[in-house]
């Protein structure tokens, strides 16, 4: 008797254009940035947009 190869379907929230342009960095933070990471509502908006300033500042970014 043949074995049919199964579908795997995908687990998980449905993927959207816009999240095939993101992608999951983790890190650990130090223990003097925790509290100021844990009063912003928005950690991945907050690191970013600190990330997107010293890299300008840097000039990695045009």
């Amino acid at each position: 008797m043949e074995q049919k190869e199964k579908e795997k379907n995908p687990v998980g929230r449905p993927r959207t254009p816009e999240d095939k342009k993101l992608k999951s960095y983790h890190y650990k933070a130090e223990a003097d940035l925790i509290p100021v990471l844990d009063k912003v509502e928005n950690r991945n908006g907050f690191i970013n947009a600190a990330v997107r300033e010293k890299a300008e500042r840097e000039g990695l970014m045009k």
